[in-house]
């Protein structure tokens, strides 16, 4: 294997081998012509390579940790990122950028070997705090990659991972993903955001994909990752339906390397992409369709019913207007002071939506067009109240709850304290 090979932990299926024998055995002169302008070409864009100094991909990355990490504050997650490359290189790179900046701290990174001094250090110091219990398998491999992740999630802030982390690890505790190399393969993506989005994730999981937005076949591929396979804005990710509609991740990253390799003009591009999609969309709406059609086959009349209510009702307010106010509600309850918001909604229909519903809309892109002289109707502002005395009470019940368990442990307190006494007059007696 060679030292290309070496740089990447899950070899490119795409890359097309050539032995000796499918070599001329000489060259004319203009085939000698065309190879010296092409070495010259080649040493001109290595040269021009070698004098960039500023890596606008790497400062995009630190700024996008910064706003990645705010955006986790807010929902009280902890500050734990991945981030994944493609290849080891890459992966030494993002780790001497980091290195420098302010997320210096807490880096660790997962290869397929894990050879660095770091990853040793973590290793040995995981083993010998293990040494004795069943957390020890007898597998280096296996006991390194436990020993990574377990530092990650007590100690660590941020992973940097090559595809040897997409599959056989948890971070749960993790809601920051990032792909610095987005992959073409949209099963190998959902791979990686399920490290994360899985069962026990408390929190929603931030997402953030690079994009070369000049590139109109990394432009397509994202469009095809986020329309057609939902991969981004689905609660679960790519539906196990869609992807199964792809006979294979790797025919599709080999479809999608051609049009690397062999498209160059604009017109090119965008023909051989709507030819893809002409195809998966065929392949995706018939495999969505078997799959509902399985589905609702194995429900009862009751649930097929509730399906049908569901239905109906989410077409209720479509292409209506309306009011959505929202409000900050404080309560000092018994040992810190909570913020609630509270939504608020009026249809022109004068139905009040759930809250749901409501927090759905906010969801939705939206623009300022005027401001409103009238006034929000009433049933907002008594929606509003209904609410705040239904936080009221629920904290009054959470606060009797506190209560009672403290009046029953005071009285346990006494009980034991009246025990211990009479035996000590009992002691004394004697």
């Amino acid at each position: 294997m060679d030292e290309l090979d070496e740089d990447y932990d899950v070899l490119d299926e795409t890359a097309e081998e050539s032995s000796e024998d499918e070599l001329p055995e000489s060259l004319s002169e203009a085939d000698r012509s065309a190879l010296a302008a092409k070495i010259a070409d080649l040493t001109g864009f290595a040269d021009l390579a070698v004098s960039i100094t500023n890596n606008a991909k790497g400062q995009a990355l630190l700024r996008a940790l910064k706003v990645g990490f705010d955006k986790v504050s807010g929902l009280k997650a902890a500050e734990k990122a991945i981030i994944f490359t493609e290849s080891r290189r890459t992966q030494d790179y993002l780790l001497s950028l980091l290195s420098v900046s302010q997320w210096n701290e807490g880096i660790v990174l997962f290869n397929g070997s894990n050879t660095d001094e770091r990853s040793k250090e973590i290793y040995e110091t995981w083993k010998a705090r293990h040494e004795g219990s069943d957390r020890l398998i007898g597998s280096r491999t296996a006991d390194m990659r436990s020993a990574l992740v377990d530092y990650f999630r007590d100690e660590g802030r941020i992973m940097i991972a090559t595809e040897a982390g997409a599959e056989g690890i948890n971070l749960q505790f993790c809601s920051l993903f990032i792909n610095y190399d987005l992959p073409c393969n949209p099963q190998r993506v959902e791979q990686r955001i399920g490290r994360c989005h899985r069962y026990r994730q408390k929190h929603d999981v931030g997402v953030v994909n690079f994009l070369n937005n000049k590139n109109a076949v990394d432009r397509r591929v994202y469009q095809l990752h986020a329309e057609k396979f939902n991969l981004f804005e689905g609660v679960f990710g790519a539906s196990d339906e869609v992807r199964g509609a792809i006979v294979s991740g790797v025919d599709f990253e080999n479809r999608i390397a051609t049009i690397y390799q062999d498209c160059r003009e604009p017109a090119q591009i965008k023909g051989a992409f709507d030819t893809l999609q002409l195809e998966l969309s065929f392949e995706i709406n018939e495999a969505m369709t078997t799959t509902r059609k399985k589905l609702l086959e194995h429900f009862d009349d009751e649930v097929r019913e509730k399906f049908k209510i569901r239905h109906g009702d989410s077409k209720a307010i479509l292409g209506q207007s309306g009011w959505l106010t929202s409000s900050r509600f404080t309560v000092d309850s018994l040992d810190q002071t909570e913020d609630y918001l509270i939504l608020a909604t009026h249809t022109e229909s004068g139905k009040t939506l759930d809250e749901h519903t409501a927090r759905s809309l906010l969801s939705l892109r939206g623009s300022h067009v005027r401001e409103l002289n009238q006034s929000a109707p009433q049933t907002i502002e008594d929606f509003t109240r209904k609410q705040q005395a239904r936080i009221g009470r629920s904290i009054s019940e959470r606060n009797a709850r506190f209560f009672e368990v403290g009046a029953t442990k005071l009285d346990n307190w006494a009980n034991d304290s009246k025990v211990g006494l009479e035996r000590e007059i009992k002691d004394i007696d004697r």
